[in-house]
């Protein structure tokens, strides 16, 4: 059983703004995104109430992967700075009480990362099992079926030591052996690095790969893949090359640093349903680690799917098990896009009420959408080739003004930016009507009302099948929520009581404004209900 959580940490009450380094302040004119330009941001951060930043890898990388592929871990990109760069982001952050969150990649180096390069050079150098390398069958084909992520075998052939490297990603991301206790030591002291420049928390990328089967066995081809038409390595049940039940010690030993730091917070990546999720809570000893929860990025903009989404996973966690709720990140087409832009301002009003900690991805604050990025100015082509989409539409530059390059940079970017007025953070920081201005609204909310902090959450029937109904509650006081997931006008009979408007996503209502008996939703409108 995990000791009883005593103090109140920052991540209690967190919001956490993700910034993708490359599209999000340039200050020195080379088209890249850098350290520099997100201090000269952190004002607007602390300005829209953000309390912490995750921050994508800014580790030196040859950049097949845009910065998933680290060569050194201990040190900064010179595309984005220095680690006096860093220094300096950590203490300005820190004097705007915001929070740093850096992206911890632990499942792969960069083909050109020193270890790597060791371990390739000779089958007897001390480094060899750091990574994973596997005799041909007798055929002389890879060591199994095993596919990787990115499309084609997960296999690479090295000829001078005539064996194969396991790259769950991209081949010029080799597996790191997590078996070894080398391994696992060195990668300790990594998160002791940053731990000690002063960092707050750690995003682990890929956790589920970490760990693969000791006998390496075939992966059973998905009978309902047959049904569907899916991308090959979607064809396969993963049985063997994720989440293993070994990946528990290592879970568990992040967990153990950040306690031992008493105020690091963990968010690891996986993509499970609920349940599953719940066996990533149990193994850390500590309520320090949470993984992602990323069941309603696909559902479709339905209120019926997305209660029982939000309702399964809020009841088989217990009070003290961190909720992590994200709508977008990098790699994800963008929420205006999926979800339609009329339905942002709800979502928003949903993800900054709802219980835990909510993750906002740079630029959905303004309503960004998916930008149209021609064959020539792709970068993230490898993605494009396996599914036909392409990340880099969700990873354009932010979009600050409605001047030249949207005032992302003097240069030239390294994607196209997207002059899309009024979505931009000028145009819209003024306006009391804005998407920007309602996120403020909805962040200052979060951090001041007590029940939307720690209060529990319950949802309940409506009369309307197109109406999400939830109560946020502490033992004195609760706040009502309804989401309207339609385009129509939506009619809810109240609980017995009286309320005000604390937030509606309809600027014409009036926050303030006592409600009794009947609530009148506006198309595509979610409100926020204080009861008197």
């Amino acid at each position: 059983m995990k000791p009883e959580k005593k103090d109140i940490l920052w991540y209690d009450n967190a919001v956490i703004y993700q910034i993708y380094p490359l599209s999000f302040k340039d200050s020195n004119g080379d088209g890249f995104g850098d350290i520099k330009g997100i201090i000269e941001k952190l004002d607007y951060l602390e300005w829209l109430g953000i309390t912490a930043v995750w921050l994508t890898p800014i580790y030196p990388s040859p950049l097949k992967d845009f910065g998933y592929d680290i060569s050194d871990y201990n040190n900064i990109d010179s595309r984005f700075g220095t680690l006096e760069d860093f220094d300096e982001l950590i203490k300005q952050a820190h004097l705007r009480n915001i929070k740093i969150i850096v992206d911890f990649v632990t499942n792969h180096t960069s083909s050109e990362h020193p270890w790597f390069l060791e371990s390739k050079s000779s089958k007897d150098n001390p480094k060899r099992d750091w990574y994973v390398w596997k005799d041909a069958t007798e055929a002389g084909t890879p060591p199994n079926n095993w596919l990787a992520v990115s499309g084609g075998p997960a296999w690479n052939y090295d000829q001078p030591s005539g064996q194969y490297y396991l790259h769950q990603f991209l081949a010029e991301q080799p597996d790191l052996n997590w078996r070894n206790p080398q391994v696992r030591e060195v990668m300790k002291e990594v998160m002791i690095f940053w731990i000690n420049r002063g960092v707050d928390g750690f995003r682990i990328d890929a956790v589920s790969h970490m760990i693969e089967d000791a006998e390496f066995r075939n992966e059973p081809f998905d009978p309902a893949s047959r049904l569907l038409s899916k991308p090959e390595y979607d064809n396969f049940l993963h049985l063997y090359s994720k989440n293993r039940p070994e990946l528990n010690e290592v879970v568990a030993m992040f967990s153990e640093i950040a306690h031992a730091y008493k105020d690091i917070f963990i968010v690891s990546e996986v993509y499970l349903g609920p349940e599953d999720l719940l066996h990533f809570y149990r193994i850390c000893p500590y309520h320090n680690q949470a993984p992602f929860n990323f069941n309603l990025v696909n559902l479709p903009w339905d209120a019926e799917s997305y209660r029982a989404a939000i309702d399964v996973y809020e009841k088989i966690l217990d009070p003290e098990d961190m909720r992590v709720y994200a709508l977008g990140n990098h790699d994800l087409p963008r929420l205006a896009s999926r979800i339609g832009k009329e339905h942002t301002r709800a979502a928003a009003l949903l993800l900054l009420t709802l219980p835990g900690m909510p993750f906002i991805y740079y630029g959905e604050e303004i309503g960004m959408e998916n930008s149209s990025i021609s064959k020539e100015n792709l970068r993230d082509t490898f993605t494009h080739e396996n599914s036909g989409f392409t990340r880099d539409q969700s990873r354009t530059p932010m979009q600050w003004s409605a001047g030249t390059q949207a005032d992302f940079t003097t240069g030239t970017p390294w994607l196209p930016s997207t002059i899309s007025p009024p979505i931009n953070v000028a145009s819209e920081k003024n306006d009391p009507a804005s998407l920007l201005t309602l996120y403020k609204n909805l962040i200052n909310a979060k951090l001041s009302l007590p029940e939307l902090q720690g209060g529990s959450y319950v949802s309940f029937s409506t009369e309307s099948k197109n109406i999400l109904g939830y109560v946020r509650s502490t033992s004195t006081s609760r706040c009502l929520i309804y989401i309207n997931f339609s385009g129509e006008m939506q009619k809810i009979n109240l609980p017995k009581g009286t309320y005000k408007i604390y937030i509606s996503t309809d600027f014409q209502k009036e926050s303030g404004e006592k409600i009794k008996h009947e609530l009148i939703l506006s198309p595509h409108e979610a409100i926020l209900l204080q009861e008197n």
